[in-house]
């Protein structure tokens, strides 16, 4: 890999990260979702992916409707 290729990536990953801090700042400071059982949901979320694979979890996501 090239030094601008490497650049690129890591801009890229840079702001995926700046976009899911964003998301989860909203999620706290919202009326709506109790932020506990939103932190607790978040952190079973990998081994849920990780057992069940990345679609069947974000199906049970979408089925669960926890905090879309």
């Amino acid at each position: 890999m090239t030094t601008k290729e490497k650049t690129s990536r890591a801009g890229i990953e840079d702001g995926r990260a700046l976009f899911a801090f964003q998301k989860v700042k909203e999620a706290k400071e919202s009326s709506n979702v109790k932020f506990d059982q939103y932190k607790s949901y978040v952190k079973k979320l990998p081994s849920l992916i990780q057992v069940n694979g990345f679609g069947q979890a974000l199906a049970f996501c979408f089925q669960k409707r926890a905090f879309l």
